[in-house]
């Protein structure tokens, strides 16, 4: 694998729009068409740009901690803290549908997705973490019912999942970050040539 040239495709994948906007929208919009709608339909624009613009500033705050080499654990509990602290700013709000808050999927998501976007941009080293969502699940042949990133709320739900990723990685003499780097962009590949 050319890790360079894997990384100019996925930054010219996304050379629309900034790292941090992409990684929010990412973390928050899911799969689409699939009853998993993660705004309340009552919400106004106004709020949701408000939301955007908060985890912007915590992803802003919490960069300084990954410029070293860290463990599981440590991205673990930044995930918790990001959470809570998303959940309790926009609690009494009508942001999210029904009962749903910011989750440990929705966290996981946008915090390892800004990481791969530093590291593709050489401003952080390679995470040990890498974005897990459905399309990686699926590639991780983690069965069904492990699919759904975004209602994952415990670490538990989370480590029985990245297990099936850290494997398939393993398989391949690839690292988590490298793996899933290589394997969302023949994703992206393979759906280009559909269209």
């Amino acid at each position: 694998m050319d890790l360079q040239k894997e990384k100019a495709y996925f930054l010219n994948t996304y050379k629309k729009g900034k790292p941090i906007r992409n990684s929010i929208n990412a973390a928050v919009i899911g799969p689409r068409g699939r009853g998993l709608e993660f705004y309340s339909s009552d919400s106004k624009k106004e709020l949701r740009e408000e939301f955007k613009s908060f985890l912007g500033e915590e992803l802003i705050k919490l960069e300084p901690l990954f410029n070293k080499a860290f463990s599981e654990d440590f991205f673990l509990e930044r995930v918790l803290s990001l959470r809570d602290v998303v959940n309790s700013q926009f609690r009494k709000t009508n942001l999210f549908n029904l009962d749903r808050m910011f989750s440990i999927g929705n966290s996981q998501k946008l915090l390892s997705l800004f990481l791969k976007y530093q590291w593709c941009t050489n401003q952080l080293p390679e995470p040990m973490v890498c974005p897990l969502d459905r399309v990686m699940l699926k590639a991780s042949k983690a069965p069904i019912k492990y699919q759904n990133w975004m209602s994952i709320n415990t670490f538990e739900d989370y480590k029985v999942r990245y297990n099936y990723l850290k494997e398939a990685a393993q398989q391949q003499g690839l690292s988590p970050a490298q793996y899933e780097l290589l394997e969302f962009n023949n994703y992206k590949r393979k759906n280009a040539k559909n269209k």
